[in-house]
């Protein structure tokens, strides 16, 4: 619908939808989405998970969750490759020059597995975090400081202030 108001070229890409089958069974057999568990479930274990290990966690150990954020991650890097960043390790080579700006709009459990392997974020650590309200906006640039390598860098994450601006929420008091 922006695209269309705005005029502006737009490209669906699949893999953005949001992730229906990211959900681990609680010990009393309910089923629940990965982002709605409570976040001290997360953090009940120190060291707390890494980028390594969190599908070691107990209710997070079942093999399609860590399938489905391993293709989520490799849709990533083909997304970025196709913009002109290879990811090597955990930072992206830079291909060729790109100064685009790119919207792209998604839902939470999506945006949270997401920026977790974007910002190379443990994926609980991200889940307990962070929070995504509807229409929040958040700003991810590719910091270039080093020589032809850059990083993601979040400068903005989960922003409703164009909610207040609009008139279409009240500020907080």
């Amino acid at each position: 619908y922006s695209a269309e108001l705005l005029k502006k070229p737009h490209t669906i890409e699949k893999w953005t939808a949001e992730i229906h089958d990211f959900y681990t069974e609680l010990e009393d057999g309910k089923k629940v989405t990965v982002w709605d568990l409570p976040g001290p479930l997360f953090r009940a274990k120190t060291p707390v998970p890494t980028q390594e290990n969190w599908h070691e966690l107990d209710f997070l150990s079942r093999p399609f969750l860590r399938q489905r954020f391993t293709e989520l991650c490799a849709h990533s890097d083909d997304f970025m490759l196709r913009h002109g960043y290879r990811r090597e390790g955990a930072r992206y080579r830079i291909l060729e020059p790109n100064r685009e700006s790119i919207a792209l709009f998604c839902h939470g459990g999506f945006s949270v597995c997401w920026l977790a392997h974007l910002l190379e974020i443990p994926l609980p650590l991200m889940i307990s975090g962070f929070g995504f309200p509807p229409t929040g906006v958040t700003t991810i640039t590719m910091d270039e400081r080093g020589a032809g390598w850059a990083v993601p860098r979040c400068a903005g994450i989960a922003d409703v202030s164009h909610l207040y601006e609009s008139r279409l929420l009240a500020p907080p008091r």
